[in-house]
């Protein structure tokens, strides 16, 4: 079986972008002890807490649970590094979906249908790629409180349509909700989404080492992803 764990990132009324991170469940139990390893790494001096959540943008900024971290980059490349590697030891399938919210018409502008879009798409993927794998799966998501009634229907209204097709989903049950500071697995795929959206959205970065590290975690991703699609106007429905 496998556990699919799905983030979010996006820039209002640019790019909107979901990820899931698809782990065989005998794989997970060592991305855990990973991720919870790789936290716990950090070095005393900083008066981090050693189960601090690896949020991938607070970590590569040096900001929030990480300023202590602000003015050592060196040491955030490096837990960063750590992060990526012990994501990508778990053996992951990786989905990527986004949507072109720049071209959004103003009723199908707000977050809500962006996410809720999003999800149908991420639906149809992960559930062909378990039909092929010949394997179930069980959704981990990121907790979201205003939509969560809404994308359970939406996972519901999936598993239905597969069954009137003849094929029943091999998505499991409804989707887990859960904070990302109590799911090792949210925080993996968060460090995956970040840096796709890093290297996405900063194109006005102009420090080439920066430049030279996101390309090298992203070469270690790469291999992994299954999907990436970008969907526009025509496919909201």
């Amino acid at each position: 079986m496998l556990l699919v764990y799905v983030d979010e990132s996006y820039r209002r009324h640019h790019e909107y972008w979901l990820a899931a991170l698809a782990v065989e469940d005998l794989k997970v139990p060592g991305l855990c002890d990973s991720i919870r390893a790789t936290s716990a790494s950090i070095p005393r001096a900083f008066g981090i807490p050693r189960d601090v959540e690896l949020h991938g943008q607070h970590l590569f900024h040096g900001d929030h649970a990480f300023s202590p971290m602000k003015r050592a980059p060196r040491a955030r490349v490096e837990l960063y590094r750590r992060g990526i590697e012990a994501t990508m030891a778990a053996n992951p399938a990786l989905f990527f979906i986004g949507i072109d919210w720049s071209e959004t018409p103003q009723n199908h502008s707000d977050l809500r249908t962006i996410r809720l879009t999003a999800f149908r798409h991420m639906l149809r993927e992960v559930d062909s790629f378990s039909l092929l794998a010949g394997t179930r799966c069980l959704l981990i998501v990121d907790e979201e409180k205003t939509t969560t009634e809404r994308v359970v229907r939406t996972v519901r209204c999936h598993q239905r349509r597969c069954d009137f097709d003849g094929q029943a989903s091999r998505i499991l049950d409804t989707p887990l909700f859960t904070r990302s500071h109590h799911s090792s697995g949210v925080q993996a795929c968060d460090l995956v989404l970040f840096l796709k959206s890093r290297r996405r959205f900063s194109s006005d970065v102009q420090d080439e080492r920066v430049s030279r590290v996101l390309e090298e975690w992203w070469r270690a991703v790469e291999p992994t992803v299954q999907v990436d699609r970008t969907f526009g106007l025509a496919d909201l429905d």
